[in-house]
C-alpha cells in the first residue's frame, strides 16, 4: 500500500513518460495493446513511398538501405511497447 508520499511522485513520473511521447507513439501503443488484448499480430509494411524524407536523406542514393532503416524504426517503437506478434514486409 502507498502512502500518501508515494503517490504524487509515482504520478509525476507517470505524468512525465506520457508526456514524453509523441502522439505517434501513444497512438502505436494504443494499437500494440490492443493486438495483444485480441492475441493479434502487428505487420510493419515498408516500401520506398512509405520511408521518412529524414530516413531517406541518410540513405541518398540506397533505397534498400532506407527502407531497412525504417523498417529497424518502426520495430524498435514496438519493442518498446507491449507487442508480442511482430511481422515485417
Amino acid at each position: 500500500m502507498m502512502d500518501a508520499f508515494e503517490l504524487p511522485r509515482t504520478l509525476v513520473q507517470s505524468l512525465q513518460r506520457r508526456a514524453a511521447q509523441t502522439p505517434d507513439q501513444l497512438a502505436l501503443r494504443f494499437l500494440a495493446e490492443t493486438a495483444r488484448e485480441h492475441d493479434c499480430a502487428i505487420r510493419v509494411g515498408v516500401n520506398c513511398g512509405s520511408v521518412d524524407p529524414v530516413t531517406r536523406a541518410r540513405h541518398p542514393d540506397d533505397d534498400i538501405a532506407a527502407m531497412v532503416d525504417s523498417a529497424l524504426q518502426h520495430c524498435g517503437m514496438l519493442d518498446e511497447s507491449v507487442t508480442h506478434k511482430v511481422g515485417v514486409s
